[in-house]
């Protein structure tokens, strides 16, 4: 239908209609694939050893030497020769504040993926603006031309490149980035 007149179609399918995202289903499944064997989407979450080898040295360095002066302010252990406790518990609050100013873990390089039917949603984490700018065409293209299909993709011009802080409505749902308890 179109302007309020109907007008046969002899190809396609229509829009609306049952089979449009059934077929969409079946040939984006092989992109979903191609994403899972080229950039590794949607990895497992991290398991605590791996999550450790993140760790930001600044913030271990600060959070040691934190015990350290606690341990001394508790009479855990002998206070060091030359210091008075008012030092180090100045020493103490100067050494929280630094800490609080570092992330606990170092960045993630990750992809994560969501589709539904032939729309879908890729973020980037830690990604340089250069990346992200660039991985629009190369998500599809090679995807495409490895099967014999025009790498031109009218729908990558709904691309919307987005801060994680700033939410995005694809599909009408509410996405936003929360840092885990753990990150911080």
């Amino acid at each position: 239908m179109e302007a309020g007149n109907f007008s046969p179609s002899y190809s396609g399918t229509p829009q609306g209609g049952i089979a449009s995202p059934i077929l969409a289903n079946i040939v984006l499944h092989e992109l979903d694939i191609w994403l899972e064997e080229q950039y590794k989407v949607n990895p497992l979450p991290q398991t605590p050893a791996e999550r450790n080898a993140r760790s930001n040295p600044e913030y271990m360095r600060l959070h040691y030497r934190i015990m350290d002066i606690q341990r001394y302010l508790d009479g855990k252990r002998p206070m060091p020769r030359n210091t008075n406790p008012e030092e180090l518990r100045r020493e103490l609050q100067e050494k929280r504040r630094l800490r609080s100013l570092q992330p606990r873990l170092l960045p993630r390089k990750v992809t994560y993926y969501c589709r539904y039917a032939d729309d879908f949603l890729v973020i980037l984490c830690d990604a340089s603006k250069k990346e992200v700018t660039r991985r629009p065409s190369t998500l599809c293209h090679p995807f495409a031309g490895s099967r014999g299909q025009s790498p031109h993709y009218p729908k990558l011009s709904g691309t919307c490149l987005s801060h994680h802080h700033r939410p995005v409505h694809p599909l009408d749902f509410h996405h936003r980035s929360a840092d885990p308890p753990y990150d911080r």
